[in-house]
């Protein structure tokens, strides 16, 4: 069994944040550590709360304004200050990009799901496109020095999830450098399993509960910067 999960503070420097503003944090384990609990939590909390489901129904992504590239593909939540989840990231990603309104000073958030077969192929142009419009759209909303973001979910099994999952980071971190100045850190990086993580956000307390098959206990956070390295150490690791 894993250890406990714990809450830890991001290991690199946030420079592009005010000293007043606390990074995203995060919580760690697999679902026998707090599974059940967390979700619980977030469903007891009903109109509270986005379920952000890329396997949802245009319909229904539509009415929520979602934005997605169709079902199965990716979604993006809208930004608000509400607490957001999404589940069955296998070979997925999933963003959070957080920062504080400047008109109601609360955080207000998003949080995407998006399916690297299909993203980074024939949906990538309106996928970019999606993205840009979000982050242009909280830059504009938040004060300065505010904002937060992460990557999380991913997997590194076979030689194509490899890729796909380099690629995926390469691209997501370039255009939040690009609009927002600053690199997304990476959370506890890939799987090395064919199991699913989920994501839980509490908005106000700019907390991730990251449910995980099995935590990786040899790799700490990263940023797009430290991809070369990480990848070497992420290639000398056993699948299981």
């Amino acid at each position: 069994m894993e250890s406990a999960p714990e809450s830890f503070p991001n290991s690199l420097k946030f420079e592009h944040l005010n000293k007043n503003i606390k990074p995203i944090m995060a919580c760690i384990g697999n679902r026998s550590d707090f599974g059940d609990s967390i979700k619980g939590k977030f469903e007891e909390q009903h109109q509270k709360i986005h379920n952000v489901n890329y396997e949802s129904e245009l319909d229904i992504l539509k009415r929520k304004k979602f934005l997605n590239g169709g079902r199965q593909t990716y979604v993006m939540s809208t930004i608000d200050d509400l607490d957001k989840f999404s589940e069955g990231f296998y070979d997925c990603t999933g963003l959070v990009v957080v920062g504080v309104d400047k008109n109601t000073g609360k955080n207000i958030s998003f949080l995407t799901h998006q399916d690297p077969k299909q993203f980074l192929n024939q949906k990538k142009d309106v996928f970019i496109s999606h993205l840009q419009q979000q982050l242009i759209e909280i830059k504009k909303r938040c004060k300065l020095g505010t904002i937060d973001a992460v990557i999380v979910g991913g997997k590194y099994t076979a030689d194509k999830y490899k890729k796909n999952y380099i690629d995926t980071v390469k691209l997501i971190s370039s255009k939040i450098q690009k609009n927002l100045g600053f690199e997304p850190v990476v959370i506890n990086g890939p799987k090395l399993t064919y199991d699913s993580d989920s994501v839980f956000y509490e908005n106000k307390t700019k907390r991730i509960y990251f449910l995980r098959p099995k935590v990786n206990s040899n790799l700490e956070t990263f940023s797009h910067s430290n991809l070369k390295e990480v990848k070497k150490k992420l290639d000398n690791e056993p699948i299981y």
